[in-house]
C-alpha cells in the first residue's frame, strides 16, 4: 500500500538554510554559556569572527564554491565569536570615579528606588538607580522605602566580591551574579530619608501594590 503524500513530507530533509540557523542559534547560546563560567577575551572574539570570514572568502572567492559542511562551520564560528563577544561587551563596565573613590567607606546618594523591596533575615534590601549606577543597598529589615521612591540614602559603599562556601567548595562569584542586572556597587547599614513619592513606572508601581496587599490578607 502506497504511503500517504502528506506523511512523506513529514520526513523531508531539512534544507541548508534551514540547518545553518539552527547552527546559529546553537553556537550562539553554547558561547554565552561558555562565557559565564570561563573568561574569554574580547579580542580571542574578534579573532574566531576573523577565522570565520577567512574560511568563507578562501571557500567562496578563491574557491569558487562553498561545501555545505564548511558553511556550517563558518557559521559557528562567527555566531560563537558574536556571542563571546556580546557577553564581553555586557560585562564591560565603566567606573566613576564618584564611587570608585568612595569604595569601603561612608557615602551620600540620592536616588529612585527601581525594585520591590526585598525582605532578609535581618535586614531589608531593594535596587536604587544613582547617577546612572545601580546600586544594591541594605538597610533596616523594617523599612518603609517602596518602589518609585526618590530618597537620599547614606551608609557603606562595596563593591561585591567572592563568597567563600563554609564546606570548602568553589567559592560563589557574586560580582558576577550582580553584574548581569548591570550591578556594581553595593551600600551596607543604609539609612533612608524619602524625597518624594511615584517617581518610578506607574503601571509596576500598581502591581507592586496589588501584590502587597495580597500578601497581607494571606499573612
Amino acid at each position: 500500500m502506497d504511503q500517504n503524500p502528506d506523511t512523506k513530507s513529514l520526513y523531508r530533509p531539512l534544507d541548508t538554510k534551514t540547518i545553518s540557523i539552527f547552527v546559529f542559534i546553537f553556537s550562539f547560546l553554547l558561547a554565552v554559556l561558555v562565557s559565564s563560567f570561563v573568561f574569554i577575551s574580547p579580542i580571542f572574539s574578534l579573532l574566531v569572527i576573523f577565522v570565520g570570514g577567512i574560511i568563507f572568502v578562501i571557500e567562496k572567492i578563491l574557491k569558487g564554491k562553498l561545501e555545505k559542511e564548511v558553511l556550517f562551520i563558518i557559521v559557528f564560528l562567527i555566531s560563537f565569536g558574536l556571542g563571546t563577544l556580546r557577553y564581553s561587551i555586557k560585562d564591560f563596565h565603566i567606573t566613576q570615579e564618584k564611587f570608585e573613590t568612595n569604595i569601603g567607606g561612608d557615602i551620600n546618594l540620592e536616588g529612585l528606588v527601581i525594585s520591590e523591596l526585598e525582605l532578609r533575615d535581618n535586614s531589608s534590601r531593594f535596587v536604587l538607580e544613582s547617577s546612572g549606577e545601580k546600586i544594591l543597598v541594605s538597610t533596616d529589615l523594617y523599612s518603609d522605602v517602596l518602589y518609585g521612591d526618590y530618597i537620599g540614602v547614606s551608609g557603606k559603599l562595596n563593591k561585591p566580591g567572592l563568597i567563600e562556601n563554609e564546606d570548602g567548595g568553589r567559592a560563589f562569584d557574586y560580582a558576577k551574579y550582580l553584574s548581569k542586572d548591570d550591578i556594581y556597587y553595593t551600600l551596607s547599614f543604609a539609612k533612608t530619608d524619602l524625597i518624594s513619592h511615584g517617581q518610578g513606572n506607574l503601571i509596576k508601581e500598581k502591581l507592586f501594590t496589588i501584590k502587597r496587599k495580597f500578601v497581607s490578607k494571606i499573612k
